[in-house]
């Protein structure tokens, strides 16, 4: 109760202004930006229904993220400021993603040139959240969290944009399956077994491979893990 409290609009609200007083009178430190940030993108979630503030909140994490981008860039490379800097990277890609989503649920309400410059959108925030992937898994220790999210934008415009060519329909599956191809080049973390577990059975759902899918959701189960089996319910 208390957390989902914590996370409801009025509370959010009041969480972001919290952060925004703070790095307009005070010290601008990353951790913080990056928790105002997460706010803001929270916030965008919630109110997912009002296209425009939606995007408003967007628009304002990643200005938010850009400041702590800057400030982390100008530090000596270590260890530590490498890890904020993921998460940073890490956000961003996130929001990118948060900003394809209101887009393709407003995308069915618009006509004609608004159609096509938010498909001109959609497709273009393929690029950022790509170049933010690459850049977050380049910085070492390389993660599957920003491979989840690039998995997850593909198939969300796959699932959801419904004027998709044919061309453009096999073209997704080729990236999502490229998304997943990339855990082979480095260890993937254990917390993030099961993620990408159900990526897996997600990806030969979508592609239609009825078999694969039930295999690699029965040895989910076989694990204790019933999430694979729920997404072919």
């Amino acid at each position: 109760g208390g957390e989902g409290r914590a996370r409801s609009p009025p509370a959010l609200e009041v969480f972001a202004y919290l952060f925004a007083s703070v790095r307009v009178h005070s010290a601008r430190l990353p951790k913080l930006l990056l928790l105002e940030a997460t706010t803001l993108r929270l916030l965008a979630d919630r109110l997912a229904a009002d296209y425009e503030t939606g995007l408003q909140r967007c628009s304002d994490a990643l200005a938010v993220l850009d400041v702590a981008e800057q400030i982390l860039l100008a530090r000596r490379p270590t260890g530590a400021r490498n890890s904020e800097l993921r998460n940073v990277l890490n956000t961003r890609a996130t929001v990118h993603g948060f900003v394809v989503g209101n887009l393709l649920r407003a995308y069915g309400g618009v006509t004609g040139t608004k159609r096509d410059e938010m498909r001109s959108q959609i497709f273009a925030a393929f690029s950022d959240v790509d170049h933010l992937a690459a850049r977050s898994r380049g910085l070492g220790d390389s993660s599957f969290y920003p491979l989840d999210v690039t998995f997850w934008v593909y198939r969300d415009v796959f699932e959801q944009l419904p004027d998709l060519t044919e061309e453009e329909r096999l073209r997704l599956l080729e990236r999502m399956e490229a998304v997943l191809d990339a855990v082979d080049e480095s260890p993937i973390e254990s917390n993030q077994m099961e993620r990408f577990q159900r990526r897996a059975v997600n990806l030969a759902q979508l592609e239609g491979n009825a078999a694969l899918s039930e295999t690699l959701a029965t040895s989910m189960r076989l694990q204790g893990d019933f999430s694979g089996e729920c997404l072919l319910v």
